[in-house]
């Protein structure tokens, strides 16, 4: 409730802080019960019935937001959007999950800082004395998208509606309308459900009784103070305070500042408090109870089922409690007032009738006053409560209890804090940390319960600021398609689903890398280019690349490759081909995501029926060839030439020079000669020498075993 603090006097504010019995901000865990799953924030309030029966009776509690939300660890804008009300019963089992209540912020309210102010609960049904109602009040940070409860009005106020003379307040409640002069500061009309006026202020008849003495509260005579009418020196500022589904707050204030008070409209009574006064004063009701005061037919009930006729007239202190009723049994209803401060002071009644022949049957009213006699006012004390209220019924059994219900405000406890896990969206696709996807990737995530749509961010970095956004999407599915993604770049992502009316924080960020564009050109190691090799078992190799998924190798005896063959399937680096006698070419090329990369260079191959060929001609001088391929794993080819036939060794060597293998050492032919050197498994992964020795010399080459 924003209670216009400032004003107020000391003592007043040391009353209404005396209110709070109990606020415990130790956090907790969440309990069972959580009845609205998506929020994370709730705190147990209790109210005490106290020494009566409170029927359908609001209650207040004082709740600072920012001192709950910081005793959880948490810092941020408190989001009034996201109150809930939730009744429960001593085991924490749910009784009603969705109760009637408004939340009033102070005057300094901020919602980072000071995020504070009064919830209104409405009680439902009869709480007996002394017992506890217990409910959770749940709420929230903001930015996650509340919409606020829908809460139906029992209250409602409309300004400017002009009534006798001055622009009103209209406020209506569930047992009639009361129109607020604003420059008089008091009710000029209290209409019931009927459309009897219990009021009747009017200015039409030059008579007290007959109109212009009416009113509630006329708190001072002579000056006229908080009376329908008032103008000049006692005119009053009134202004809003607080407006809610179950509670308009009127506050006003004389232009000299004498008088101060506040109204606050419930459902079904309105209460002033009396904030200031320079003065003595009385609290009155000068009205027509039914529509029309008929003094040997309306009757006055006091505490003790003290029952008179209107037309008798009493001057006493009200005992034992003090409070007040008048009833009209031909409307069968009656206006109560409860002063809830008991005091001594003398209280005064009698009905003010006019004689005159030419006035109106309604030229009467009632003349009932807290803290009078005759024209002195008794009254000092500040601040002090008031209620005034219509209800059905007449009897003692009937009103008593309701009268009772209305005074005092309800002792109330804030308990611990509480707070709830949200389980965020899980994320499914790619991977975490996943590399090597596709530039056009699909994102996928767990479908959330309840959820309309999706909040999708992908990002550069885990910021998700503005300038590295990537996307920043809607999307209703649980998948969203990403394009044009760049080459070998980390992506982050994140979503958030989004509920009818708010949304849930966004999940953990999750990480993809994409491929690094096209293949690179592959390089082919095997056949050497321009060597040799059997034609039924050709093997093509070459160097794997970390970017492919899959190669296609094409081959053909033509150089410019109009009719290739080609296997475009191949996931290895190698190839057996079977190729006609005779030159072949052949070419490799990768894939990825992205597409297939550029060819490998153009190498050729002449295949032979044998290992040992001779060239056209005589070679004019020895030539030992690199052995292909190389490395190898477990056999390679070493080829040579020798221009003049003579004796010709090749053997091979390991690293400390000892011989592992001897491949030739005979009588040759002039010519090229193919021998293949097969790893004993014995032998070790390493570097390996092989030397040609002919016609007096030696040539040397390594080789590399890798296994």
């Amino acid at each position: 409730m924003e209670r216009s603090m400032a004003g107020l006097s000391g003592v007043w504010r040391r009353a209404f802080v005396a209110l709070t019995c109990c606020v415990i901000l130790v956090p907790t865990l969440a309990s069972a019960g959580w009845v609205y799953s998506s929020w994370r924030f709730r705190v147990p309030v209790e109210f005490n019935a106290g020494s009566v029966d409170r029927i359908r009776r609001p209650a207040e509690a004082q709740i600072n937001f920012t001192t709950l939300i910081g005793s959880m660890g948490y810092s941020g804008r408190f989001d009034p959007a996201s109150l809930r009300v939730v009744e429960v019963n001593d085991a924490g089992e749910t009784v009603h999950d969705s109760v009637a209540f408004q939340f009033d912020r102070d005057s300094d309210f901020n919602d980072s800082t000071k995020a504070s102010g009064t919830l209104v609960v409405l009680m439902s049904g009869t709480t007996p004395a002394s017992a506890v109602r217990k409910y959770h009040v749940y709420y929230d940070l903001a930015s996650l998208g509340f919409a606020p409860a829908v809460v139906t009005p029992q209250v409602t106020l409309t300004d400017n509606i002009f009534d006798e003379g001055q622009y009103c307040y209209k406020v209506t409640n569930t047992n009639g309308t009361m129109y607020y002069q604003k420059i008089g500061a008091a009710f000029s009309s209290w209409v019931d459900n009927n459309s009897n006026d219990w009021v009747g202020y009017n200015t039409v008849y030059n008579s007290s009784a007959a109109g212009d003495g009416r009113g509630i509260p006329n708190a001072r005579y002579p000056d006229g103070y908080f009376h329908p009418g008032s103008t000049g020196d006692a005119a009053s500022v009134s202004t809003i305070t607080n407006q809610g589904p179950l509670k308009v707050t009127i506050h006003s204030i004389l232009v000299n500042g004498k008088f101060e008070d506040q109204w606050d409209i419930y459902p079904e009574y309105a209460r002033m408090t009396m904030i200031h006064t320079d003065s003595a004063y009385w609290v009155l009701y000068e009205g027509t109870p039914g529509g029309t005061l008929e003094p040997d037919v309306d009757f006055v009930t006091r505490p003790g089922n003290v029952v008179t006729p209107a037309s008798q007239t009493f001057i006493q202190d009200i005992e034992p409690e003090e409070w007040i009723y008048f009833s009209d049994p031909n409307v069968n209803r009656s206006l109560f007032l409860y002063h809830e401060e008991n005091d001594a002071i003398v209280d005064q009644y009698y009905a003010m009738t006019v004689s005159q022949p030419d006035y109106p049957l309604n030229g009467s009213m009632t003349v009932f006053g807290f803290g009078r006699q005759s024209h002195f006012a008794y009254m000092y004390a500040n601040p002090q409560h008031f209620v005034y209220g219509l209800m059905d019924g007449t009897a003692y059994s009937t009103c008593a209890p309701l009268v009772r219900s209305s005074g005092g405000m309800l002792a109330f406890t804030v308990g611990q804090a509480e707070e709830h896990i949200v389980v965020p969206t899980t994320l499914l696709v790619p991977p975490n940390g996943a590399t090597h996807q596709s530039r056009n990737a699909r994102i996928k995530w767990q479908a959330y319960p309840h959820a309309v749509q999706y909040h999708v961010q992908v990002a550069h970095d885990t910021t998700f600021a503005p300038s590295v956004l990537v996307t920043d999407a809607v999307s209703v599915d649980t998948t969203y398609a990403l394009s044009g993604l760049s080459a070998y770049v980390w992506y982050y992502w994140h979503v958030a689903a989004v509920m009818p009316t708010y949304t849930i924080p966004f999940s953990e960020t999750w990480k993809f890398q994409t491929i690094a564009g096209l293949p690179n050109q592959v390089q082919l190691t095997a056949p050497a280019n321009l060597g040799y090799a059997r034609m039924d078992s050709v093997v093509c190799r070459w160097r794997k690349l970390a970017e492919a998924q899959g190669y296609a190798i094409e081959w053909t005896t033509d150089s410019l490759f109009a009719y290739p063959d080609a296997d475009t399937s191949l996931t290895d680096t190698v190839s057996v081909l079977s190729v006609p006698l005779g030159v072949t070419y052949w070419r490799i090329r990768a894939k990825n995501d992205a597409g297939w990369g550029p060819y490998s260079q153009i190498w050729r191959f002449t295949a032979t029926l044998t290992d040992v060929r001779t060239l056209p001609g005589v070679s004019t001088e020895y030539q030992l060839m690199q052995n292909y391929p190389n490395p190898f794993n477990p056999s390679t080819m070493i080829e040579y030439s020798i221009p003049a036939a003579g004796r010709v060794t090749l053997s091979v060597y390991n690293a400390l020079g000892q011989s592992v293998a001897q491949l030739a050492d005979e009588q040759q032919s002039a010519g090229w000669h193919r021998l293949s050197f097969s790893a004993a498994s014995a032998l070790p992964s390493g570097m390996y020498f092989y030397r040609l020795t002919a016609g007096g010399h030696s040539w040397t080459r390594t080789m590399l075993l890798l296994r």
